[in-house]
């Protein structure tokens, strides 16, 4: 459930947090309250500047005056505006941003606020910007899954960059390749884009699993392993995807290939197809 979409009004999001209230009509046009505010501050400044006793403090909480004044003046959040929100919830970016309508626009802390929503565990980077005198726009890059990473038992879904997003039950995500390898999740953005060079064959892993931190092996439909070589993976999985295409080796009769050695190709059977290829009298 997204309610909070591209374009959505402040005042239609943040109901939970209490009535709208401004500080000055809302009929004020926007170019009157801005020059409402730049004489009232000029004036302030002014007779501060003339009172010598006082300047000093006055100049220390001048970023207070201009808050107040903004507030009174109507310069106060009236809209926030959300873009690229896919999987971060509704109640935990609201959570997050903690924006309330009315409160002054110009005493939001953008950076304590971003600090907070880059901290949502779908949330790759954000940028919050003020649109005065009345909005806040916030900017969102979720990261985007790309595999499930199996540790002790338990499904972890992490990002292309290997970073983990959240904790997997039921059947979330299984479109998504299994990860397995205690630091597999920090290589796999360099095995990934190899991978996907063969969309049809790709369309066909089922698992990714990091050997000895040295190397890959690769599980197709559930039950052929694929052992990669340590080096020249691109060339060695092109190879694999060209004989597939025209000889179908994939079948059911294989188990596994070998292709850990550069320029070899070992095919693995299943015991009963290897009996009948070496049953005495048999021709192939």
């Amino acid at each position: 459930m997204r309610s909070l979409k591209n374009n959505e009004t402040v005042y239609q999001k943040f109901q939970l947090f209490g009535k709208k209230i401004l500080f000055a009509p809302n009929f004020l046009g926007r170019s009157l309250r801005w020059s409402l505010s730049g004489m009232v501050l000029i004036l302030i400044v002014s007779i501060a500047i003339k009172t010598n006793d006082y300047e000093d403090r006055f100049l220390s909480e001048l970023p207070k005056y201009e808050v107040a004044i903004s507030g009174a003046v109507g310069l106060v959040v009236d809209e926030v505006l959300v873009n690229g929100r896919q999987n971060t919830t509704k109640t935990s970016l609201l959570e997050a941003l903690n924006v309330k309508l009315g409160e002054p626009i110009l005493g939001l802390d953008l950076d304590l606020i971003q600090g907070r929503v880059v901290a949502l565990p779908w949330v790759k980077t954000a940028q919050i910007q003020r649109q005065l005198p009345d909005k806040v726009v916030i900017n969102l890059e979720e990261r985007r899954p790309t595999g499930r990473w199996q540790r002790n038992g338990r499904l972890t879904l992490i990002d292309e960059d290997g970073v983990t997003i959240r904790k997997l039950s039921g059947d979330l995500f299984q479109h998504l390749p299994i990860i397995i390898g205690n630091d597999a999740p920090a290589k796999v953005k360099q095995v990934l884009p190899i991978l996907k060079k063969e969309p049809e064959l790709f369309r066909r892993v089922k698992a990714l699993t990091f050997v000895g931190s040295r190397r890959w092996n690769v599980r197709v439909d559930d039950k052929i392993d694929i052992k990669l070589p340590e080096k020249q993976i691109d060339k060695a999985w092109s190879h694999l995807a060209t004989i597939e295409k025209g000889h179908k080796v994939l079948n059911g009769d294989v188990i596994a290939v070998d292709m850990r050695i550069i320029d070899q190709f070992i095919i693995k059977l299943t015991p009963a197809k290897a009996s009948v290829i070496r049953e005495p009298g048999r021709t192939t």
